[in-house]
């Protein structure tokens, strides 16, 4: 059964692993919504296309000295959550701009996948891009199978989706909760991805569509065990205590984790879609 990572957590009972598998939801938009299968040693699962699982992971050290000895536990937490926060970002990135080619610990993602009729190019005639139109995000939508759970995009091209359809009726704002505005157009939601923890763009405005280098994409994405599902030999956190060389307090995260389409019109992508002021 496939769950998201959220829907783990809520019966982990390891408080330190509690902690790390929200803090990677908190810090990825993706991850708020991508349910995981989790593969035991031996399986014999089988998916549609081959795939490959890297490691997200790494130590995180925190020193006793003067500054930290009074808020110790505070500064090792905090040190937790920014280290969660780029292992989630790289996720991110590899769900849409993984290449295999490009290294041992990168999978392929759906920039790489996604071929033939699951590429929708934005042309004013030219083949060189075009800026938005709802005809393009219509035509993206069909082309997911039962349609997209969710769409993802970039700031800019969000404020243009929203000043072309607010008027239509299609496009909707709702507050959930934590008071946080989410906007959807045509039930579906829109989740906007922008930089990574380096500062570079992701989904931004520096890919080349014909002669133009100034496009961007937006993905559709169907989520679930039958489309487009995670997979994971699951999210290891152990507290190593005090190391004596280095003398440090350690804390070990690893999760072992990648992506499998499980039918070839699960996802979408649009691209070609250039910068416009609004």
């Amino acid at each position: 059964m496939a769950l998201t990572l959220n829907e783990m957590a809520e019966s982990e009972t390891n408080f330190l692993r509690l902690g790390v598998t929200r803090a990677f939801v908190e810090n990825s938009t993706v991850l708020e919504d991508l349910p995981f299968v989790q593969l035991q040693e031996g399986s014999a699962r089988f998916f549609q296309e081959e795939t490959r699982m890297v490691t997200f992971g790494g130590v995180v050290d925190v020193s006793m000295t003067k500054n930290t000895l009074q808020f110790f536990e505070d500064t090792r937490a905090m040190q937790t959550r920014l280290k969660v926060k780029k292992l989630a970002t790289g996720f991110t990135k590899e769900f849409f701009e993984g290449d295999s080619e490009l290294g041992c610990n990168s999978f392929d993602g759906l920039r790489k996948r996604l071929t033939g009729e699951q590429v929708i190019t934005a042309s004013s005639g030219t083949n060189n891009g075009d800026i938005l139109e709802l005809e393009y995000i219509d035509r993206l939508i069909d082309s997911v199978w039962g349609g997209p759970d969710v769409i993802y995009m970039n700031r800019a091209n969000r404020r243009a989706l929203v000043a072309l359809a607010q008027k239509t009726g299609l496009l909707y704002n709702k507050m959930d909760f934590t008071g946080k505005v989410h906007t959807y157009y045509d039930e579906i939601p829109i989740k906007v991805l922008d930089r990574d923890d380096d500062g570079k763009t992701l989904l931004g405005f520096n890919e080349k569509v014909g002669f133009s280098d100034n496009c961007s994409s937006i993905y559709a994405v169907r989520y679930g065990e039958e489309f487009v599902c995670g997979i994971t030999k699951g999210l290891v956190v152990e507290d190593l205590g005090l190391l004596e060389n280095p003398k440090v307090y350690r804390t070990l995260i690893e999760w072992y984790a990648g992506i499998t389409i499980n039918n070839p019109k699960s996802a979408a992508r649009l691209q070609g879609i250039k910068f416009e002021e609004v």
